[in-house]
Formats: C-alpha cells, structure tokens, sequence
C-alpha cells in the first residue's frame, strides 16, 4: 500500500468512525424517545382511565345516598301507602290492625310499601335511571329474587366483618356493573316486618347496593386509549422523523467537518502547488528516518534537486509560468518514487527526496533516472511559447556523508552546486564535491 492508498484508508476509517459515533448518538436518542412517548402514553391511560375509576365511584355513591335518603324518609313515616297491583300487594308480615290497607273515597284500594318496596318502585332494575339501578339483598329477603349472589355474599361477610362499603367491578346477569353494597341494620321501625325472623335488633340483615352500568364508561375507556395511542404515535413519529431529520443533517455535517479537516491537514503537510511535502514535514520525516537507519544499521539517502534557469523563467515569462514548470515536474514524479521515498518541496525551486533504505549508489542511479525523465520534457508555457526545463541534481548518503541531518543537507547541498557549476542538467555526488565549499544557489 502506497503512502496515497494509506492516507486514503485513514481518512476513511476516521470518517467512519464519526458516522458510527453519530449512529450511536441516533440510536440512543432514538430508543430514548421511544421510551419517553411509551411511558407517557402509558402514564396519561393510566392517570384518565384511574379518573374514569373517580367518577363510576362518585357516580355510585351519589345513587346510594339518594336511596338511602329517600329510604330513611319512608322508614320515618313508617311506609307510604301505594295502590294495590302485581307489583304492590298486602304484606303479610304487616297486621291489618295497624291500617295496613285502606280505601279511598273514590274506592280505590291502597296498601302500605315499606321502604324497600317504595325504592324498588322509584329506582329497582324494572324502574331504572338510565345507567344505574339500585337493588335490595339479604340471606332472608322478604321478596323473591333479592337473595344474594356470589359477589354479594362475598360483600355481606365483608360488611358483618365491619366494613361500612364494598365496591367493585363483576358481572351481574352477563353483563359489567360497577356495584356498590352498603349494610341494612335491623331497627326498630323495621322490626314490624322482620319480627319472624332470627335476627335481633342491630343485626346486618342485608344490603343495599347500586349497579352501575359499564356500557357508557366503558366506551369512555375504549376511546380514551384509542385518542392517546394514535395522539402519542403521531408525536413518537413527529420526533422519529425530526431525529433522522437531524442525523441527515449531521451526517452532512460531519462529512463536511471531515473533509475540511483533512484539507487543513494536507495544506498544514503539503505543498498546495505541487503536493509534495512541505519543509517542516520534511524535518520532521528526516529525523524519524534517520534515526530508524542508525537503529537498523542501514541505509538513508538524499537528493537535493534546483530547477536549472528557474529564475529567468520567472523573469521572463511571470511567475504563472515558473508555477506551470512546477507542476509538470510534480505530476511526473508523482508515481515514480519507491513507496517507502519521500518528496518534498524544500524552497522555490529546490526539491527534496529522501531515499529509505537505499545506498549512495542506489541514489545516484535514482537521481539520474530523475534527471533524465525531467529532461525529455518540454513545458508549454503559453500557446506560442515552450520551454525545456532540466534539474541539477547532489547526492548525499547516510554513513558516508555524515551522521545528522544539518552533514547530510550540507553534503549534498556542496554537490548540487557542483553539478550547477559544472554546466547544469546532471547529478553530483558528494564524494566528487568533497573538496567544496557550500555556497549560495540562486543561480
């Protein structure tokens, strides 16, 4: 893998380790905000079908009250006189000596109801209030039919035991009733009536109880459930889409934040004309590569390239013109160098290659190679102007030359400028330079 194919592999990991980062941010937010919408629907059902619960109660004890009133107010007269039918006959636990029955002047036949009967009349199950009724039970009941069920025999042990009300949700002839039973003590008043039996004044006879019907709240609670979960689906799905909304957007953004810092970090390495290594990248690759060749006891070489003439083309033909040179120069070095090579813009128009690995002769058959490809081109500087362009090229070799960096720049620095001096276009290696001194090269 080359240094590009390297760099190249980098950036994608670190690109994709920003995407999975925010994949995770997603996925937490996400599951969050499922759980935040599930917890509040199921809190809000909660919180208006325990409502539901308040009013059925409230609806059942304003019933039990009313009957309860109406029945002390009919116990307190000692019965109410009702015409004789089907539904209100004699009764024969009440003498007829204490004017159980009576006639009216128009001859109409009456008869005393005792409470129970006279509240049977105005709330029982054939009489009801739309939604509720009330109903009247007791191990020994007067009328057939009033004997407890299971439900109520359950809530009569209850009410012996001391419990002034029991309540809750059962069937009742299959359908579902709220029911509500308060206890019936045997009194004085009601003594007439109950005399046969065995109980003893004080005693729990039986209850009575309402039975609200479920229908109605029960449709209540059905569209109650129905309006939160569609309610809270369109908000969980409002905020489903605003996160992956959001997670585009930032994808978008991490992408961009990515390449722009990678860019920043070309241009911080990089020459941005040529694409070569800038000066102070070259520093710092040159003493890791040096100090790896001492550890290794091998070998690092390098070669110090000045663009012959590179003034006067400046001169001559403006500065675009040098640009174009160096460029041409740098896009056909480009894939030439040994993977493990470096190449460095190292002023204007001096160029660098650092030579891993190889020997002082493996470097001055490399800088020829370079020379030679550069001077077989001719750069087209404008559309009636070309220019041919060659290098001069000093090598310089780790041991031979010197064992730090400032030796081997100086080494090959002195045999550049022998290479210009000796005519331009070659390359010079710093054993024929040995005998010369360094001087400056803005020829």
């Amino acid at each position: 893998m080359d240094k590009s194919e390297q760099n190249s592999t980098e950036k994608q990991l670190k690109a994709a380790n920003s995407i999975q980062r925010l994949k995770h941010f997603l996925w937490t937010a996400h599951v969050f905000w499922l759980t935040l919408i599930v917890a509040l629907t199921g809190w809000h059902i909660w919180h208006d079908l325990a409502e539901i619960d308040r009013l059925v109660n409230r609806e059942a004890n304003i019933r039990l009250q009313t009957a309860n009133h109406v029945r002390k107010w009919i116990v307190g007269f000692g019965g109410v006189y009702a015409p004789v039918s089907d539904v209100h006959k004699p009764n024969p636990y009440i003498p007829e000596s204490v004017g159980r029955d009576v006639e009216t002047l128009d001859g109409r036949q009456l008869t005393i109801a005792n409470s129970i009967a006279a509240l049977n009349s105005i709330m029982g199950k054939e009489n009801r209030v739309v939604g509720a009724f009330i109903r009247f039970t007791g191990d020994e009941p007067l009328k057939p039919g009033n004997e407890p069920d299971e439900w109520e025999s359950m809530a009569l042990d209850k009410l012996r035991a001391g419990k002034k009300t029991v309540a809750g949700y059962t069937e009742f002839e299959g359908k579902s009733y709220y029911r509500m039973l308060q206890p019936l003590a045997l009194k004085p008043k009601c003594y007439k009536c109950h005399s046969y039996s065995q109980y003893k004044l004080g005693d729990i006879v039986g209850g009575l109880g309402v039975h609200v019907d479920m229908e109605v709240y029960s449709d209540a609670r059905s569209g109650i459930i129905r309006t939160h979960l569609i309610s809270y689906f369109v908000m969980w799905l409002i905020g489903t889409l605003g996160i992956l909304f959001t997670g585009k957007r930032w994808r978008h953004f991490l992408q961009r934040n990515d390449e722009l810092q990678q860019q920043l970090q070309d241009l911080a390495i990089h020459d941005p004309l040529t694409g070569f290594l800038n000066r102070h990248q070259a520093d710092l690759i040159f003493d890791n590569e040096l100090a790896r060749a001492k550890r290794n006891k091998s070998y690092l070489s390098i070669l110090i390239a000045d663009i012959d003439n590179f003034k006067n083309i400046n001169d001559t033909y403006g500065h675009m013109a040098g640009d174009k040179v160096l460029e041409v120069i740098s896009s056909e070095l480009g894939h030439k160098l040994r993977e493990s090579d470096y190449m460095i813009r190292y002023g204007g128009d001096e160029l660098m290659f650092i030579l891993t690995d190889s020997t002082h002769a493996e470097s001055i058959k490399k800088a020829e190679l370079i020379r030679s490809m550069i001077s077989e081109h001719t750069v087209k500087l404008d559309e009636n102007t070309s220019t041919h362009i060659t290098l001069s090229i000093g090598a310089a070799s780790y041991p031979e030359h010197g064992s730090t960096i400032k030796e081997l720049i100086k080494a090959a620095d002195v045999a550049l400028y022998k290479a210009k001096e000796g005519g331009r276009n070659q390359v010079s290696s710093a054993e024929d330079a040995s005998g010369s001194q360094s001087m400056n090269l803005d020829l």
